[in-house]
């Protein structure tokens, strides 16, 4: 769903224009010209309140002064994009279908009056109807292929994985390859039991990209995720042979190494990670707890300890880093060392209860 506030600037920045429209849009002849005039003023009198009161956040008022502007001129092409804009938020999904027809009525070649249409088909579940929208939006109006991937989702969402693959081409036609665009190809090929085209699609991308070692490590989840230990080791040891410090690429090592069975090698790469300054601190406490639920040999106990002093080497000064070093002592027993940890993390932050 738009959010409101979104087109608040462009609201202000064309409320001129949009004014301007609404009156050449009226009949201008000489009969009854003061009457028109004056209902123009009343219109603008409403609209203006409107939008004074939905730029500050006050919809209810908002809301009134758009319905008696709406009795004035219930054509107008911007008020019936606030209308159905404010419809699409409350969720009244009818309603802004009726709006958003009306806007673009009013002005087939404005992107936002179409986007609130294909939006509001979307909130009522109407793909098909959506995906006549976006087609004429990307057909017809200039920079538009940022609408691609509506489209794409619009498809997936009807399992037309044929349709959603060739909109995928077109957005790697206009904005490049990504590892984002190749591992939904891939998944979409895996979809049709066509691995070695998913495999293709992985292997055309590090071409593409030779130098970039997230993207050959994506591509060695993606052989390990479909049984190709092997292969996504090999990958992956050249990848940390020239960027050491590749955190991706060591956590799915140590993923493989205890698949297979090998604690020690799966602990190395897990501590690697943990020394790595460049890995957030969330992501070590959230790796290390996942580690400590399931440490129930000695040997797992120390490594865990181990793990919680490197976050502590990398993230000093942080309470959180103290805390996983308390539990992580109290896991081996080392009450006391546990205890100067707690003290030390309650220092810094005094109001974490646990």
């Amino acid at each position: 769903i738009i959010n409101l506030k979104n087109h608040i600037g462009i609201l202000i920045v064309g409320l001129t224009i949009l004014f301007s429209c609404s009156k050449k849009a009226l009949p201008e002849q000489a009969i009854g010209m003061e009457k028109k005039e004056d209902k123009i003023r009343a219109f603008e009198h409403y609209y203006q309140d409107g939008l004074k009161y939905f730029i500050l956040g006050n919809y209810p008022d908002a809301q009134a002064y758009f319905n008696k502007a709406y009795q004035v001129l219930p054509e107008n092409g911007a008020l019936n994009y606030m209308l159905g804009q404010m419809a699409l938020a409350n969720k009244e999904s009818a309603k802004a279908i009726n709006y958003g027809l009306k806007a673009s009525k009013s002005d087939s070649k404005n992107k936002y009056y179409a986007l609130l249409l294909a939006k509001a088909y979307e909130q009522k579940l109407d793909a098909d109807e959506a995906i006549k929208v976006y087609k004429r939006i990307i057909a017809e109006m200039p920079n538009s292929e940022e609408f691609y991937f509506d489209l794409a989702n619009l498809y997936l969402h009807q399992r037309n994985y044929n349709e959603a693959l060739k909109i995928y081409e077109k957005i790697e036609r206009s904005y490049g390859k990504s590892i984002e665009l190749t591992r939904q190809k891939q998944q979409l090929f895996l979809r049709d039991n066509k691995y070695e085209k998913a495999l293709e699609e992985g292997e055309i991308l590090m071409k593409a990209f030779p130098e970039d070692y997230d993207i050959k490590a994506a591509h060695a989840e993606f052989l390990y995720t479909n049984k190709k230990e092997a292969e996504a080791i090999a990958i992956l040891e050249e990848v940390v042979k020239k960027d050491p410090n590749n955190p991706r690429s060591h956590l799915i090592l140590a993923d493989i190494y205890q698949m297979k069975g090998d604690d020690k090698k799966a602990n190395e790469e897990l501590l690697l990670v943990f020394k790595n300054t460049d890995v957030d601190l969330e992501t070590k406490l959230s790796i290390l707890e996942d580690f400590m639920r399931n440490a129930k040999t000695d040997d797992a106990k120390k490594v865990a300890l181990a793990m919680a002093k490197a976050i502590v080497e990398t993230n000093d000064g942080k309470a959180k880093s103290y805390a996983a070093l308390g539990e992580a002592q109290l896991l081996s027993e080392n009450k006391a060392e546990a205890w100067k940890a707690f003290i030390q993390s309650k220092n810094i932050d005094g109001n974490n209860y646990n």
